[in-house]
């Protein structure tokens, strides 16, 4: 594998990994509204809401995260690795180059 492959490599997992870490540790942040949603004073029929709503979008684009977006990053890289695979084919004479 050429050296530039993998500097690519490497900005791709930079990338997946910042986007994995971000939603986590809004989730850290998310405990802070655990007070509110737990609240029986004065206004919490105002503040519950909100914090429920609030916790339940944290830990829900979390999960996503974590579960579509390396899902789509390696549908993607799949077929990238097609298409690839077919214009080398083409180049190469193997195939004819209807539907490239």
């Amino acid at each position: 594998m050429p050296a530039t492959n993998i500097k690519i490599d490497i900005r791709r997992v930079g990338l997946l990994f910042n986007a994995i870490i971000t939603p986590s540790s809004e989730e850290i942040a998310s405990l802070g509204f655990v007070p509110m949603a737990l609240a029986t004073g004065t206004s919490a029929e105002v503040q519950r809401p909100l914090a429920t709503v609030v916790i339940g979008g944290l830990i829900t684009s979390t999960a996503l995260t974590l579960s579509v977006l390396p899902a789509i990053t390696a549908w993607t890289a799949r077929l990238m690795a097609g298409r690839r695979t077919r214009r080398l084919a083409v180049e190469a004479g193997a195939v004819p180059a209807a539907g490239l």
